[in-house]
């Protein structure tokens, strides 16, 4: 789901942890029943032998710097779980990012010799399901401009300097009783007072504050990048702009797909990004109310010094890889380790049998077995996120050294 990139997903109520709302792409319950953690063998993982090891090493090198910042005593995860305490600390993950680092560039024979020899296999399950459900998301790219022009209308706003996130142990609440994240500022000593709605800022709630950050042509493509959280917008003058979430107006998230699916707009089997998106394109008037139903609205911040072939950072504060990192809900899965994932493609339904490591949550990604996956910023990258709803297993990997003691 940070400056963190969300996980697109398409029906229920969401926001990667620290992420803004999105929508939820499930057509099923939340994977269920204990999780169990099951040691393999690489040789008995299927499509293992077959993926091109190197590409995911610069990845896995970017989860070594962020754990090198960390104090060695640092575990990965959370709670004591056993896949917690087979993960580690920061400290045991030393010698074999040192030896990452040292693999010759592009040879998938070593990398593979790498894994094989630092890391152990763990096949997770819940209860007796194998299986649970994998989507994916993208960092949309948008046309725009720093400045108001006849094309460029719409603004992302930056976050306001009188939001504030509602404090543990207070509570705020909307106008039908439903409890805020987040609230307006008053005077020194005065309690937050709700933030005003999607509605209310569309309508000039925040005109005249010299909050903008950018314009792009339409309300529907901003609202689109606010579900993402985070995307470029590429400039009249070629330069591109990045943007990431910087905080949201508190108000509850509602879901449009779900709408839409409820008053027969779109047919369940047939929700996506793409069907949402086309919806609104077709239907420009009632879009925009059906935009209007949802009160959330999204802050972005410029995000600069970031490589162009790498997504915003995720939830684990690494630049995300294309293709080879995804979300998951770190309940089950600690941060920072590497996860082979065996699931198929979203366009052509073939196998799709892959290294990624995990470097983002989101609050739609839930459950044991459960998965989020960055296919990039392309147009391509767009269609496979956009249709991506289907079943896969998760395997993670742990150091060999702290494996065996701990499972």
């Amino acid at each position: 789901m940070r400056h963190f990139i969300l996980p697109f997903v398409i029906i229920g109520l969401a926001g990667c942890g620290s992420s803004p709302p999105e929508e939820a792409p499930s057509q099923q319950p939340v994977t269920a029943g204990a999780p169990t953690y099951t040691p393999v063998r690489f040789e008995d993982m299927a499509g293992w032998a077959e993926d091109r090891h190197a590409e995911s090493i610069p990845a896995l090198i970017g989860s070594c710097g962020r754990l090198a910042q960390l104090p060695s005593e640092t575990q990965l995860g959370e709670g004591d779980s056993p896949i917690t305490r087979a993960a580690g600390t920061a400290g045991q993950w030393r010698e074999l990012c040192r030896a990452a680092a040292a693999l010759p560039a592009g040879n998938n024979l070593a990398a593979k010799a790498f894994y094989e020899r630092y890391f152990t296999p763990i096949r997770i399950a819940a209860g007796a399901q194998q299986t649970g459900l994998l989507t994916g998301y993208f960092e949309p790219e948008l046309r725009g401009s720093r400045t108001r022009t006849e094309t460029y209308t719409f603004p992302l706003y930056r976050r306001p300097p009188d939001l504030r996130q509602v404090e543990a142990g207070t509570t705020l609440t909307d106008e039908q009783g439903r409890a805020l994240t987040a609230g307006r500022a008053g005077r020194r000593g005065e309690p937050l007072t709700p933030y005003p709605t999607r509605y209310e800022i569309e309508s000039g709630a925040l005109h005249g504050k010299n909050l903008e950050l950018a314009y792009v042509s339409s309300m529907v493509e901003a609202f689109m990048l606010q579900i993402q959280g985070s995307g470029r917008v590429r400039l009249d003058d070629g330069r591109v702009m990045r943007v990431g979430f910087s905080g949201s107006n508190g108000r509850p998230y509602v879901a449009i797909g779900r709408t839409l699916v409820e008053r027969g707009d779109i047919p369940r089997d047939q929700i996506s990004m793409q069907s949402i998106r086309n919806w609104l394109d077709r239907h420009p008037g009632q879009g925009e109310s059906l935009m209007m139903e949802n009160p959330s609205y999204v802050f972005f911040r410029e995000m600069t010094d970031l490589s162009d072939d790498l997504g915003a950072p995720g939830a684990f504060g690494v630049p995300l890889s294309p293709g080879r990192s995804m979300a998951v809900d770190n309940s089950y899965i600690p941060l920072g380790v590497p996860v082979f994932v065996d699931t198929t493609d979203p366009v052509d339904a073939t196998p799709w049998r892959r290294l990624l490591q995990a470097q983002d949550t989101g609050s739609a990604i839930r459950g044991v077995i459960r998965g989020d996956i960055f296919y990039g910023w392309t147009s391509d990258s767009a269609a496979r996120a956009g249709r991506m709803r289907n079943q896969g297993s998760l395997t993670v990997l742990v150091p060999r050294a702290t494996a065996q003691a701990a499972l």
